[in-house]
């Protein structure tokens, strides 16, 4: 639930984890005023949080407090989630990064990091073949594994650098990121 409040603040971002991070989310949720250390934070949620499930009068009252906000169950809520795992989507999302192998010469080659395995590559576009072969087959096969039928697979490449020295004509290249989101209904039993 904290991911995805974050991603409502920042956007659809990775959500970077950290020591100094953990550190305040540690002590925002479990944190004691009465423990001997230095640091007491408190981290407030300003909507509502609404429930549904069949568990959540038993769960939710809890992490209201910790998130000092409100809690609404609506009626009916404990069939709620009967009612979307039948007539929602079935949404996989895969991410496959390809990083370049450096030594002092520069980029001798790229390693792709999937699921699936690990492999190294000549080339930037011999990596980048692969990996949309291999992420859009893993996308599919996670989809039909998870029930989904008349699946629609998107992709995204990011390619992620660095200026060097200030300037803009020297660029560094840190890697890439294929992301692979495959949605589809799901399948009605016969």
């Amino acid at each position: 639930m904290l991911t995805k409040l974050t991603q409502d603040e920042i956007g659809d971002k990775d959500i970077p984890g950290c020591d100094v991070c953990s550190l305040f989310l540690n002590k925002s949720l479990n944190g004691r005023a009465q423990d001997d250390s230095i640091l007491q934070c408190d981290l407030i949620v300003k909507q509502p949080i609404i429930a549904i499930g069949a568990p959540v009068a038993a769960y939710f009252p809890y992490v209201v407090t910790k998130l000092k906000t409100n809690l609404v169950i609506p009626p009916y809520a404990e069939v709620a989630n009967a009612v979307g795992a039948v007539t929602g989507s079935v949404v996989i999302d895969i991410r496959l990064e390809i990083d370049p192998i450096y030594n002092v010469a520069g980029i001798t080659g790229y390693v792709l990091h999937s699921p699936k395995e690990k492999k190294d590559f000549d080339s930037l576009e011999e990596a980048i073949n692969y990996g949309m072969k291999v992420g859009l087959q893993i996308a599919r096969r996670e989809a039909e594994k998870a029930g989904a039928e008349g699946i629609e697979i998107r992709t995204e490449r990011i390619d992620e650098g660095g200026d060097v020295g200030g300037t803009v004509s020297s660029s560094l290249y840190l890697g890439t990121i294929l992301k692979f989101t495959a949605i589809g209904r799901p399948r009605m039993a016969n």
